[in-house]
């Protein structure tokens, strides 16, 4: 590298360089940018010194006009130029050197020359073998395979030269015809070489033509076909991505960069060009792609949804990369963490709610069961009351059967007791009417036995009609 000065410092070391005065660089520097061309120069001389920044100064020599600023190198940059220098080593590696060619000169063909000469009434000349030497002459030159400058340039000449061949034996078909003599003989032969030279001239044009555009078809298509192997074998490094969707221009427009251009050695070099920009560009570009895919195979293996259009960026820098790439499982985490507590939440809301249900039905199974208990307890007291009413009336009546017993004689009291079945009104005791309430106690009924249980233990009416109610439904 060419430096134009070397400072050292506390900060380290600092190279400078020089350009003369111009406007547009001026405005650059005092704007602290520079193009490419530039800073591609700045990265090269200071990754070759060591240093770290690059005084850059344009001047014209004076004070008045000297505008300076301070480049530090940027990494993308020198990671650019780098691959850069990779490209041309591996370019360098399959190059063959080619034989400067000379400026091409076209040969100028060698036709064959006829005379004659007119003594009386006949024509004396070589016309005819003229034309033999003719004839070998088209078949030579029509069977050649154009390939090199020299080749066009050659085949150009020729037919011009025929042409003015065409010329010249037409000149002589009138200088001859003007002797009035005979020349038919003379003339037939000329009107068949003339024949053989347009012929020889209209394949040679059409010859050049075909074989120009076959040349150029050939160094076009030779140019695609190195871009395609080139890109294929980087293809294999980034699989399953493809280069074609992830930089932009990678197919150059070969038929453009070729127009204009008359030489094949022309043709050939802007094709090579061409194609060595593409390959730079691309090589560039991989230089971001190949660590910017490895980091989002290390990082994101298990994260691949979320980057569909990871083709879209990987040709990023290696910082905005990493930084979308964590930005993207971040929110991912913590959205699939609120994912999950929102649905541990709902889990735990319808355990909460089962409980719940269940619980209620525990309530309402109890409350249930307590009311068929209480049912329960209230028959079996109703049957006890019931039973305790139907066993006092009994004694009662028992009572009363014995006061009777013991006041008549056992006839007597069957009379009375047939008497009062039979009447209902009372009972005759030794032909003597006596009334029922002294002689004989109606049969005491449930309800007449329940109404005296109520008044002995002061029951409400409504508890008695309840109570009724339920022994007259299990009795």
């Amino acid at each position: 590298a060419s430096l134009d000065g070397l400072e050292g410092g506390v900060a380290g070391q600092s190279n400078w360089e020089h350009k003369l005065w111009n406007l547009t660089l001026v405005k650059n520097v005092q704007n602290n940018t520079l193009e490419p061309k530039y800073y591609y120069q700045l990265e090269h001389q200071m990754l070759v010194s060591g240093g770290n920044q690059t005084i850059f100064t344009c001047s014209d020599g004076t004070d008045e006009k000297k505008v300076s600023m301070i480049y530090s190198s940027v990494p993308e940059r020198r990671k650019q130029l780098i691959a850069g220098w990779k490209s041309f080593l591996k370019d360098l590696e399959t190059h063959e050197i080619k034989a400067k060619q000379e400026v091409v000169v076209a040969q100028k063909a060698t036709m064959p020359v006829f005379t004659w000469e007119v003594s009386g009434t006949d024509i004396s000349t070589n016309i005819a073998t003229c034309l033999n030497q003719i004839k070998d002459l088209a078949e030579t030159e029509m069977a050649k395979k154009l390939d090199s400058d020299q080749d066009f340039a050659d085949k150009d000449q020729l037919n011009k030269d025929v042409k003015k061949a065409r010329d010249a034996l037409k000149l002589t078909l009138s200088n001859v015809e003007g002797k009035f003599v005979s020349f038919s003989e003379f003339a037939a032969v000329a009107k068949e070489m003339d024949a053989v030279l347009q012929k020889m001239q209209s394949a040679g044009e059409k010859q050049v033509k075909q074989a120009k555009e076959a040349k150029k078809k050939a160094i076009e298509d030779g140019g695609y076909k190195e871009l395609t192997g080139y890109i294929r074998s980087l293809n294999e490094k980034i699989a399953p991505m493809y280069l074609a969707n992830i930089v932009n221009n990678i197919n150059p427009d070969l038929k453009s960069a070729m127009k204009g251009k008359r030489t094949i050695e022309s043709l050939q070099n802007a094709v090579d060009a061409e194609i060595s920009n593409v390959k730079l560009a691309v090589d560039e570009a991989m230089v971001r792609i190949v660590p910017n895919l490895a980091y989002l195979r290390a990082h994101a293996e298990e994260y691949k949804f979320l980057f569909p259009d990871a083709e879209q960026l990987v040709n990023q820098t290696e910082e905005s990369f990493q930084a979308i790439v964590n930005s993207r499982i971040t929110d991912h985490k913590a959205a699939e963490t609120k994912r999950l507590e929102a649905e541990a939440e709902k889990t735990a809301e319808a355990a909460r709610e089962k409980i719940r249900k269940e619980e209620e039905k525990k309530a309402a199974d109890k409350v249930k069961a307590d009311a068929a208990e209480k049912e329960r307890k209230a028959r079996i007291e109703a049957s006890d009351i019931a039973s305790q009413a139907v066993r006092e009336a009994s004694e009662k009546t028992a009572e009363k059967m014995i006061e009777i017993d013991q006041a008549f004689e056992p006839e007597e009291v069957k009379a009375v007791i047939q008497d009062a079945v039979s009447t209902g009104v009372g009972v005759s005791v030794g032909g003597k009417r006596v009334a029922p309430e002294d002689v004989y106690i109606e049969p005491v009924t449930f309800e007449d036995a329940l109404g005296a249980w109520q008044e002995r233990h002061s029951i409400s009416g409504k508890a008695i009609e309840e109570l009724g109610s339920l022994i007259n439904k299990y009795r």
